[in-house]
C-alpha cells in the first residue's frame, strides 16, 4: 500500500489517497462512474477494501492494483487494519492478508509523472492574470526564478475550514478553498521556497494545490528537486526545469 501521490509506503493521513498494488485483486478493471454529483462507490469489479472494517470509498480497480481513499476521521485510533476482499465469476470468495496500517496527522506526497525517482513534477505555470489555469509546466516551457507555480499533493490532512464544511472520503469537497490545518514548507533547489498557499480546493478529492514560489536567486536546472514538509513529515522529491531569465 503506497502514497498515490509519492508511491511510497508508509504511515497515512486523514483523506489520503492510497495504491494497492501487486495483487490477484480483479478479473477485469473498473473505474468509479465520471459523476462528480455522487460518493465513489465502495465496491468495483466485486471488490472491496476494508479499513478498520469500514469499506472504502473507491477509485479503480485493476488486476493488479486498486486505487482508494482513506477516511477523515480516525479518531483516537494511531494504525488501522486494511485487507481487500474479492468476489469471482463463478461465486468465490477471497481474502487478502490483513496489514497493519499507522495512523498519522500529515504524510504528505507530491504528484509527478511516471519514470525513476526523482520523477518530474505535475505542475501549472501561474495564469498571465494570476487567477485562473495556468499552462503546464514543461521542459519547453520552463519556470522561472521569481515566478510561483502550482503543483498537486496528497496526504496533506484536514483542513482549516471557515465554512464549517469539512471533507468526506469518496465525495469531492464541497466546502470553499480551505488552508490546511498543519501548515508546510518548501524547498526548491536546495533553497527555502515560500508557499504562496496550500489548499484542498472546493471540488477536489483527496487531492490538494499547492503553489510555491520560486526563490528568486535559484540557477538554472533542468531537473530542480522540490519537496514539501509538514512539521518532521517530508514528502518525496520531484523536479521541474528552471531556466536562466537572462537569454
Amino acid at each position: 500500500m503506497v502514497n498515490a501521490a509519492s508511491l511510497k509506503p508508509g504511515p497515512v493521513a486523514p483523506g489520503t489517497l492510497i495504491n494497492i498494488e501487486n495483487g490477484n485483486f480483479a478479473a477485469r478493471t473498473q473505474n468509479a462512474p465520471d459523476d462528480s454529483n455522487e460518493p465513489l462507490p465502495t465496491k468495483l469489479a466485486g471488490v472491496k477494501v476494508f479499513f478498520n472494517g469500514i469499506a472504502l470509498p473507491l477509485l479503480s480497480v485493476s488486476e493488479t492494483q486498486v486505487r482508494a481513499q482513506v477516511p477523515y476521521e480516525f479518531g483516537d485510533a494511531t494504525a488501522a487494519s486494511l485487507y481487500v476482499r474479492s468476489e469471482r465469476a463463478d461465486g468465490a470468495v477471497s481474502t487478502t492478508n490483513p496489514i497493519a496500517v499507522p495512523l498519522v496527522a500529515v504524510s504528505p506526497g507530491l504528484f509527478a509523472f511516471p519514470g525513476k525517482d526523482p520523477r518530474v513534477a505535475m505542475g501549472l505555470h501561474r495564469a498571465n492574470d494570476g487567477e485562473g489555469t495556468g499552462t503546464p509546466i514543461t521542459t519547453e516551457e520552463e519556470t522561472k526564478p521569481g515566478e510561483i507555480v502550482t503543483l498537486w499533493a496528497a496526504g496533506l490532512g484536514q483542513v482549516a475550514s471557515e465554512s464549517g464544511v469539512q471533507p468526506a472520503a469518496g465525495t469531492p469537497y464541497r466546502g470553499p478553498d480551505s488552508p490546511l490545518m498543519n501548515p508546510g514548507t518548501a524547498t526548491i533547489g536546495g533553497i527555502s521556497a515560500s508557499v504562496d498557499s496550500a489548499n484542498l480546493t472546493s471540488g477536489a478529492l483527496g487531492i490538494y494545490e499547492v503553489r510555491l514560489l520560486v526563490p528568486p536567486d535559484l540557477p538554472p536546472d533542468s531537473k530542480t528537486p522540490v519537496s514539501i514538509s509538514q512539521g518532521e513529515s517530508t514528502s518525496n522529491t520531484v523536479t521541474i526545469p528552471v531556466r536562466n531569465t537572462i537569454q
